[in-house]
């Protein structure tokens, strides 16, 4: 997957998706930095679906709660919150 092929918009969520899958395959340290360069999109495009999608990467990675790329996740999603519409 290319960022070239999508919209910035598209790829962020697309990658937050692919973050997930990654920690369900036990890949916790991938999952989060992929999640973290979703983020950086999520809020460069002002996408909810996006940062939604980051909540459920988050719940994925708990049993790895404590290693520090994942922390570093759920602290940089935390403090990102969805706009009500």
């Amino acid at each position: 997957m290319s960022a070239h092929e999508f919209s910035p918009r598209d790829y962020g969520y697309f990658m937050s998706l692919m973050a997930t899958s990654l920690g369900l395959a036990g890949e916790p340290d991938e999952a989060a930095r992929t999640a973290l360069k979703s983020l950086t999109l999520a809020q460069q495009t002002d996408s909810d679906r996006t940062l939604k999608e980051l909540s459920v990467v988050v719940g994925t990675l708990k049993p790895w709660k404590t290693r520090a790329a994942v922390r570093e996740l759920r602290d940089a999603v935390s403090a990102v919150t969805v706009k009500p519409r």
